[in-house]
């Protein structure tokens, strides 16, 4: 094992780990988390303006940089926004929350799963996804555990096969996305040389993936900043803030770019972490 000091100010790990965005990373105790780095399993301590990363052998520091986006100016970001309608308080709550920079079909995938769903069953869809597909491995603390797929041709996957693992109606949109990464690649090279509009086309050119979706993609795998994802939660806050009860969605993604600007994609995540939380404490105090 390897134990690397990666300075990381500016971060919440459990705000972070929890606001949404990502699947895989489980709280162990206080501030430790354990999860999975571009398919090695990784274990994270925070420290004040630092976390601790305990890895397998061979991780670089720059993968894991790269995973928390930690070249990015959070703070100039964050700057911008207080004092922009009642936004400070937010901003200062959540302002460690970042970005994460997750493998492409991984994410795909995932956020196939996430439509109509809740975390802890997407969490358990991919965790089973992983356990009949993925590599077999071992976590950290010697822990039997599965990385996620990523060697599409060596395994067969079945829109019955993912019927059997619960997926309901997203499998035949997962049996689509696979066979797509067979045959046309979807990996960050591929993405890499397109624009931000032919990237999208092709995320929305996937069976069962609309607007919402692809946004998610565009942010979360891509760290497409301008991608403003509007589920029913988002869509709720923007009306209720902003815009009023007869909103369109176009005409929320229009307020979000010419009010907060190139990066609303993140005040996004800001917001809806803000109101899920809220959520949670009013259903536990009923």
């Amino acid at each position: 094992m390897s134990l690397q000091k990666i300075r990381l100010p500016w971060f919440d790990i459990q705000a972070t780990m929890e606001s949404g965005q990502c699947f895989r990373w489980r709280l162990q105790d206080n501030d430790r988390y354990m999860g999975w780095i571009r398919g090695n399993s990784v274990e994270l301590v925070q420290h004040v303006d630092w976390v601790e990363a305990i890895t397998e052998e061979g991780v670089s520091q720059e993968l894991i940089r790269d995973y928390f986006d930690a070249d990015r100016d959070y703070p100039a970001i964050l700057a911008s926004w207080k004092g922009i309608e009642d936004l400070t308080e937010i901003v200062d709550r959540w302002q460690g929350i970042r970005i994460l920079r997750q493998p492409l079909q991984e994410t795909i995938i995932s956020f196939i799963l996430s439509q109509n769903n809740n975390i802890p069953r997407i969490q358990g869809m991919i965790e089973r996804f992983c356990k009949a597909y993925g590599k077999p491995t071992h976590t950290l603390n010697g822990q039997e555990a599965y990385a996620f797929p990523t060697d599409w041709d060596s395994i067969d996957v079945t829109e019955e096969d993912l019927r059997n693992l619960a997926f309901g109606y997203r499998a035949k949109y997962v049996a689509a996305a696979i066979q797509s990464f067979r045959q046309e690649g979807y990996d960050e090279g591929d993405f890499a040389i397109l624009t931000r509009p032919e990237q999208e086309k092709r995320l929305l050119a996937l069976m069962g993936i609309g607007p919402k979706v692809a946004a998610c993609i565009l942010l979360f795998a891509l760290g497409d900043f301008t991608a403003f994802p509007m589920d029913v939660w988002v869509l709720r806050i923007m009306r209720q803030r902003y815009l009023g009860q007869s909103a369109k969605p176009k005409e929320i993604e229009a307020y979000a770019k010419e009010v907060f600007g190139e990066e609303r994609g993140y005040l996004q995540q800001l917001l809806f972490h803000e109101y899920r939380m809220k959520e949670k404490k009013n259903e536990g105090s009923e």
